[in-house]
């Protein structure tokens, strides 16, 4: 792909209003769906995934090296998948963070935490919960105390009947966020479980 249509692939979707705004928005507000599963990740830590993979010069007015042609196309595959998931699209939000995901500097643990994560959100709204679970437990590998993704495994387990590793993750956030409003329901949900059971 030339240089130049690349660009102005890019300047239409920042002028667009979907670019920054978007990734700001699912940033700051996360994307909430039923049962509290959503894709919000650490609104702090937003910025540094195009700080760490989208050096500053990809968009200047210079000549653009081969990697800065890729990093270009990787940021636009990034943005693409954002607005799709904020458009409900999540079948072409899959393609575009599958992409991404294939790219993405492996180094970068934050980025990878992210795609991970809207990778799991994605499943899970596909219906595909055992796809979910896998890139839900990925992005927990790398930041094994992240309430966010925590929160979304449970609320997973909890849909599906997995009791087991509902109280696992249930354990993990009594210590981390013990006084979170979804660990004061996961305790009281597993109280009742269990009482049931015997």
């Amino acid at each position: 792909m030339n240089e130049n249509l690349l660009a102005k692939i890019y300047l239409s979707i920042v002028f667009s209003g979907l670019g920054f705004l978007s990734l700001f928005l699912i940033f700051q507000f996360g994307i909430k769906k039923k049962n509290y599963i959503n894709s919000k990740f650490q609104a702090d830590k937003g910025q540094l995934i195009f700080r760490q993979n989208f050096p500053d010069n990809v968009m200047q007015g210079q000549k653009q090296s081969y990697y800065d042609q890729n990093m270009l196309a990787l940021k636009i595959k990034f943005e693409s998948g954002i607005r799709y998931l904020n458009l409900k699209n999540y079948k072409k939000a899959l393609d575009n963070f599958k992409y991404c995901l294939k790219q993405w500097n492996k180094a970068d643990t934050i980025g990878l935490i992210y795609l991970f994560n809207q990778l799991g959100y994605i499943y899970y709204e596909l219906g595909k919960n055992s796809q979910a679970i896998y890139y839900f437990e990925a992005s927990l590998n790398l930041t094994p105390d992240n309430v966010y993704i925590l929160k979304n495994l449970a609320n997973l387990y909890q849909e599906i009947g997995s009791l087991n590793q509902l109280k696992k993750i249930y354990q993990d956030l009594s210590k981390i966020a013990p006084q979170d409003e979804k660990t004061q329901q996961l305790e009281k949900y597993l109280k009742k479980r269990f009482e049931n059971s015997e």
